[in-house]
C-alpha cells in the first residue's frame, strides 16, 4: 500500500508572529517538500536539512510547527521527537489539513570554555564560507586544504548564499557554569582531562601566569604555580577522575595567584600556545572553512590571546585540526580496504582489483599503488551502451598525489553511464585501461 505524502512548507530567516489566535511567519524564505506518515522525526529533520541546504555537522536547527488547539486557535509548538511528530500528523488527519508548516530556528550553540575577560566572537571577526559551489568549477577540495596559493585563487568560488544559515558566534563557557569571576573552585567538573588542560592554559594565558605539572596520572592531575619560589605564590590545583565517567573534578584549590606573580608581557609568543592547544581552538573555524589561511589563524590567535604565534605553529595546528575533523592521509588510505569490502558486501557482484607493492623492509606491509572497482549494474549495463567510452579524471592533492579516474559509457538516450572507477598514481593510466578491458 502506497503511503500518503504530506506537503511541508519550511520557513527560515524571518520571525514567528502570533496574533488573533493564529500563527504566521513574516519575512525569510520558504521551501517546499514532502513527507509521509511513516517517517520518523530524525528522517523528517534530515529532509528539512536537505530542503534548506544545511550541513547538520555545522548547523543546528530547531523545528516549530503551527499546531491546532482545542479552542480553535493555533500555537507554535516545538517539534523535537517522534511523539510530537505523531501528534502533529494526527492533528492533520482530524482537521482535514493537507499541509504541515514548519518554522525553523537556529539555537545559539556553545562550546565548553569561557574567556576570563571579554567574550570573543570568532565568527564575527573571521567569517567563513560554507563549501557551496555555485559556479560549477570549484577546484579540488583536498588541494584547497594544502595549497594556499590554489586556495586564494579559488576563494571566490566559496560563496555564502543567503539561504544557507550560518553557525552562530560561539562563546566559551565552563561545563558547569561555576566560573566565580574567572577563578577555579572546588567541585568544578570538566568533561575530560584534555578539556581541563585547555582551560588551565586559557586561564594562565589570559591572566599572564605560568604553571608546572606535578602529577599527571590517568586518575589525577596536579599543577602549581611555576613562580612558586621566586614570587612566593602558593597557587595550586588538584583534580581527580570520576571513577565511573571520563570527567575530572577539582578537589583542592589554592588560588588565585599572588598579586606579584606576573610574567613578562612578551607579545612575541607564549609556550602555552602549543600547536595542540591552538588546534582545539580553531577546530570550529577549520570545520566551517578548511581552506582558512595560515595568516588568518595567526591573526585570530593574536586577537584572542594577545600573542603572536609562529607561522610554523599555526600551520601545524591547522593540519592537526584537519586530521582531527576529516582524518589524516595515512588513516584514510588504511580505510580503503575496509571501504571496498563494504562495497562488495552491500553490492553483490562488484569487482575490486588492487595493485600494491610489498615493502622491502616488511613483506607483510603493502604499499598502495592503485585500486579499481566496478559495480554489478555497470557491468550488466555496459553491453547495452553505445560504442563510445570516455575517461575523465581529477587530480588528488595533499601528502600523497594521485588521480581519481572514472570511465563512462553512453546509453541509448545519449546520457552518460558510469562504468568503472580507479584511484591511481599519475603514471598508472595504462594499468587502469588494462584492468577495465579485462
Amino acid at each position: 500500500m502506497e503511503l500518503p505524502n504530506y506537503p511541508i512548507y519550511c520557513y527560515l530567516g524571518g520571525e514567528i508572529s502570533q496574533s488573533s489566535g493564529d500563527v504566521t511567519y513574516k519575512g525569510g524564505e520558504q521551501n517546499f517538500g514532502f513527507v509521509n506518515s511513516q517517517m520518523s522525526y530524525d528522517e523528517v529533520l534530515s529532509k528539512v536539512y536537505d530542503l534548506m541546504r544545511c550541513d547538520s555537522r555545522y548547523v543546528e536547527l530547531k523545528l516549530l510547527t503551527r499546531y491546532p488547539m482545542m479552542s480553535g486557535s493555533y500555537e507554535a509548538i516545538l517539534l523535537d521527537d517522534d511523539n510530537s511528530l505523531k501528534a502533529r500528523l494526527i492533528a492533520m488527519s482530524q482537521t482535514q489539513s493537507t499541509t504541515m508548516q514548519l518554522f525553523i530556528e537556529q539555537p545559539e550553540t556553545q562550546t565548553h570554555l569561557e574567556s576570563f575577560h571579554e567574550m570573543y566572537s570568532w565568527a564575527s571577526q573571521f567569517p567563513y564560507f560554507p563549501l557551496t559551489n555555485q559556479s560549477g568549477v570549484m577546484g579540488s577540495f583536498t588541494r584547497m586544504l594544502t595549497d594556499e596559493q590554489y586556495a586564494s585563487e579559488h576563494i571566490s568560488e566559496l560563496t555564502s548564499p543567503t539561504q544557507t544559515p550560518h553557525v552562530e558566534a560561539t562563546k566559551w563557557t565552563w561545563s558547569n557554569n561555576d566560573s566565580f569571576d574567572g577563578e577555579f573552585a572546588i567541585g568544578q567538573e570538566f568533561d575530560s582531562l584534555a578539556q581541563l588542560k585547555d582551560i588551565l592554559k586559557a586561564y594562565s594565558i589570559a591572566k599572564n601566569h605560568s604553571f608546572k605539572v606535578l602529577e599527571s596520572e590517568p586518575t589525577n592531575y596536579v599543577v602549581e604555580c611555576k613562580r612558586k619560589s621566586s614570587c612566593k605564590c602558593s597557587w595550586r590545583l588538584r583534580t581527580i577522575k570520576d571513577p565511573c565517567l571520563a570527567s575530572f573534578r577539582i578537589v583542592r584549590y589554592n588560588g588565585p595567584h599572588a598579586s606579584n606573580c606576573l610574567g613578562g608581557l612578551n607579545s612575541i609568543d607564549n609556550p602555552l600556545l602549543s600547536s595542540d592547544f591552538v588546534c582545539n581552538e580553531i577546530k570550529d573555524l577549520i570545520g566551517a572553512d578548511p581552506s582558512l589561511k595560515i595568516r588568518v589563524i595567526v591573526q585570530a590567535v593574536k586577537e584572542k590571546f594577545k600573542y603572536t604565534i609562529t607561522y610554523k605553529r599555526a600551520c601545524s595546528a591547522k593540519q592537526r585540526a584537519i586530521a582531527s575533523i576529516f582524518g589524516d592521509w595515512e588513516k584514510s588510505y588504511k580505510e580503503l580496504p575496509r571501504y571496498m569490502q563494504a562495497l562488495k558486501e552491500s553490492n553483490p557482484g562488484t569487482v575490486v582489483e588492487w595493485c600494491t607493492l610489498a615493502s622491502n623492509e616488511d613483506p607483510s606491509v603493502h604499499i598502495f599503488l592503485s585500486v579499481f572497482w566496478e559495480f554489478k549494474p555497470s557491468i550488466d549495463g555496459f553491453k547495452h551502451c553505445r560504442p563510445l567510452i570516455t575517461i575523465d579524471g581529477t587530480h588528488l592533492y595533499g601528502k600523497y598525489k594521485g588521480t581519481l579516474l572514472i570511465t563512462m559509457g553512453t546509453n541509448a538516450d545519449f546520457q552518460l553511464f558510469p562504468l568503472a572507477f580507479d584511484i591511481v598514481e599519475s603514471n598508472f593510466f595504462n594499468n587502469f585501461m588494462t584492468s577495465f578491458f579485462q
